[in-house]
């Protein structure tokens, strides 16, 4: 995500946090953040990486209710333990939370020219995660990159699909995973023998179509159905009043690249019908969705959860709601 997109208060963090921000906003935007409860970003730090002995230890989930300094202050937190003197010091990973169906499968251990022509070819993200050594006689560093799909899946399914394209590519089998954490840009490479920052290569995650999930699941030789094996999973997208809260992959019709973006709210925690809407009107807020539109979802979410018994009742809810999301979006307490 070019740094232009992001709110403006991750424009006016320093260069490193801008660039972790830009790679945060770029894997939360499709996440399916009201549909599937469980959506977040976690942020890790593997101490001693490179080393098999090297553990990572969680610095924060990053859920649908947190807030601005929650991220400022996971960032933070990264920072200090990327900074420690060698063998302390420790490389900083994201993924989507794994527990929850997502649309991203991450690839490992690729030169950086192939990550950035998938890239080009569909939806995704390349991240440069070492510079080239010439003195090994390298032209060129690795490169990890994030495909994106054009509907959730669970773990299953997100590992068969990982599992054939790090076949297909020659990438890390050892990471082919679905639930496989990425390098975090902003930060140092901390292995030994590697050197440089992890930075973004390249972004089509809003341009370009994403990639079909069932193309890649006949790839995988996984068909379509692996996610409904043993009758445990939830369905990924689950229809009713939830639905129509759930940000798509793309910007809505008529809206530009600030379509759609990650809740970041100052609203209250937990399970609170009433919050998950308050948070959703700074979502959309943020997004550009003209103040009438998200009254409208509101009111509509309101009325099929018997918030309100009449339409009314509900709009007059919904319109209290984005005006206190209003001044949440301007630093006001509402």
């Amino acid at each position: 995500m070019h740094n232009s997109q992001l709110p403006e208060w991750a424009q006016q963090q320093p260069h490193a946090k801008r660039s972790a921000l830009a790679l945060m906003f770029a894997l939360g935007d499709p996440l399916p953040w009201a549909a599937e409860p469980r959506s977040g970003l976690e942020i890790a730090a593997r101490i001693n990486p490179g080393q098999r002995d090297g553990a990572f230890k969680r610095i924060a989930a990053l859920g649908e209710m947190s807030g601005t300094g929650d991220w400022l202050d996971a960032l933070t937190s990264a920072g200090g333990m990327n900074r420690r003197p060698a063998p302390l010091g420790a490389n900083i990973y994201i993924r989507p939370l794994p527990a929850a169906a997502h649309p991203w499968i991450l690839l490992d251990d690729l030169p950086s020219s192939r990550a950035v022509a998938l890239t080009h070819r569909h939806s995704g993200i390349a991240v440069q995660t070492s510079e080239p050594n010439p003195a090994k006689g390298e032209k060129e560093g690795n490169a990890q990159a994030w495909i994106l799909l054009d509907r959730p899946l669970y773990h299953p399914d997100r590992t068969a699909i990982a599992r054939a394209l790090a076949s297909h590519l020659d990438g890390d089998p050892a990471a082919a995973n679905g639930s496989q954490p990425g390098r975090l840009t902003g930060f140092q490479q901390r292995k030994s023998g590697k050197s440089g920052w992890t930075n973004i290569l390249s972004d089509t995650s809003r341009t370009l179509r994403p990639w079909s999930a069932d193309a890649l699941l006949k790839l995988a030789g996984a068909g379509a159905g692996l996610e409904s094996r043993g009758g445990s999973s939830p369905p990924a997208c689950p229809t009713g009043a939830l639905q129509s809260l759930s940000p798509s992959p793309l910007p809505p019709k008529g809206q530009g690249a600030e379509g759609h973006r990650p809740t970041h709210t100052l609203s209250a925690p937990g399970g609170d019908e009433s919050a998950r809407e308050f948070a959703f009107a700074c979502h959309r807020l943020r997004g550009g969705w003209p103040r009438e539109r998200i009254e409208a979802a509101i009111a509509a979410r309101a009325r099929q959860r018997d918030k309100r018994k009449n339409e009314v009742a509900a709009h007059k809810y919904a319109a209290a709601t984005v005006r206190k999301a209003e001044l949440a979006v301007r630093g006001e307490r509402p």
